[in-house]
C-alpha cells in the first residue's frame, strides 16, 4: 500500500514539477520570508520530502526539488530543526494526499539576521534545484538567483558542478540522467506534431534531446512574449524529467521551467520549422 502511494504520489510530482496549475499561488513574494504566518514545529521530513509538523499537517514547499545526495530527508529535517518557523499556507486546501503547499519563515533563536524563506535558503545550501511549481511563481527571480548562489559557491549539490547542469548534447550523460534534471542547450530547429511543438537540440529525432510544449499550453509562453519559432539559435537552459519513452525529452506547461541564456534579441533569428 505505501508503495502503490509512494508510486501514486511520484507521477503527480512529475505533473507539478512543470508548473501544472492545480495551486492557487497568491503572491507571496514579500510575506515569505518576512515572519507572516503561525508558528510551527517540525516532526520530521519523509522520503518524498514533505514536511512533517507537530500537529499532524503534512507541508511541501513550491519551487524546490530536492537532491538526496546533497541532503538526504533527516538532513533537511536536522537543518530545519535549527530554526524558529511560521507557516504561510498558499493555498486554502490541501492535495490528495492531504498536504499543504506553503511559504515556511525561518528565525534562527538568539539571532537579530531577519528571517528567510525556507526554498530561498534550501536553494542556497544547494540542498536541491529551482522547480517551476506553480506556487513558487511569484519569487521565481529570487529562487533562481539563491540556486545561482549556491552553484557559484559550489555548495551542495553543486560541489561537482558538471552533475548540476547537463549538455544537451552529451547524449551519454543524459541516458544516465534520472529525477529532475537541468539541460542547456541551443535549439537547432522547431517542429510540430500531434497538437505538440518540439524546439530540438539537435536534428536527430528520437536520439537529439527535445524540449515539448501542448499547443493548448502554448497562450502562456505568448503571454511572456516567448514565441517557438523565434527561439532557433538561442541557448536555452531547460528543467524537467527527461522521457525516454519516444527519443529523449522534457514536457513543460510553463515558460517558468526554461530560461533563455544568451543576450541575443529575438527579433530576427533564423527560423527553421517543419514537421518534428
Amino acid at each position: 500500500m505505501l508503495a502503490a502511494r509512494r508510486t501514486a504520489r511520484a507521477a503527480a510530482a512529475a505533473l507539478f514539477v512543470c508548473g501544472a496549475t492545480g495551486i492557487h499561488a497568491t503572491n507571496d513574494s514579500a510575506a515569505c520570508g518576512a515572519g507572516a504566518g503561525e508558528p510551527v514545529t517540525v516532526a520530521g521530513v519523509d522520503d518524498a520530502y514533505d514536511i512533517l509538523l507537530g500537529d499532524g499537517r503534512i507541508v511541501t514547499l513550491p519551487g524546490v526539488a530536492f537532491d538526496r545526495n546533497a541532503a538526504a530527508p533527516n538532513a533537511v529535517a536536522t537543518w530545519l530543526s535549527q530554526f524558529e518557523i511560521r507557516l504561510q499556507p498558499l493555498d486554502a486546501t490541501t492535495d490528495r494526499w492531504g498536504r499543504t503547499p506553503a511559504c515556511l519563515s525561518l528565525d534562527r533563536p538568539g539571532k537579530e539576521s531577519g528571517r528567510a524563506d525556507a526554498a530561498e535558503s534550501g536553494l542556497e545550501q544547494g540542498f536541491g534545484l529551482y522547480r517551476p511549481d506553480a506556487g513558487a511563481h511569484a519569487r521565481r527571480a529570487s529562487l533562481l538567483a539563491a540556486e545561482t548562489r549556491a552553484r557559484e559557491a559550489r555548495r551542495g549539490l553543486w560541489a561537482n558542478a558538471p552533475a548540476g547542469i547537463l549538455d544537451a548534447a552529451d547524449a551519454r550523460a543524459l541516458a544516465r540522467a534520472t529525477g529532475y534534471t537541468i539541460v542547456e542547450g541551443r535549439i537547432a530547429s522547431v517542429g510540430r506534431a500531434g497538437g505538440r511543438i518540439y524546439l530540438n537540440f539537435g536534428k536527430r529525432r528520437g536520439v537529439d534531446l527535445s524540449i515539448v510544449l501542448s499547443s493548448r499550453n502554448i497562450s502562456q509562453f505568448e503571454a511572456q512574449s516567448v514565441e517557438p519559432d523565434r527561439l532557433v539559435g538561442h541557448r536555452i537552459r531547460v528543467r524537467g524529467l527527461v522521457d525516454r519513452g519516444s527519443g529523449q525529452s522534457i514536457e513543460i506547461v510553463s515558460p517558468d521551467a526554461f530560461e533563455i541564456l544568451d543576450a541575443r534579441e529575438q527579433e530576427n533569428p533564423p527560423i527553421e520549422s517543419g514537421e518534428r
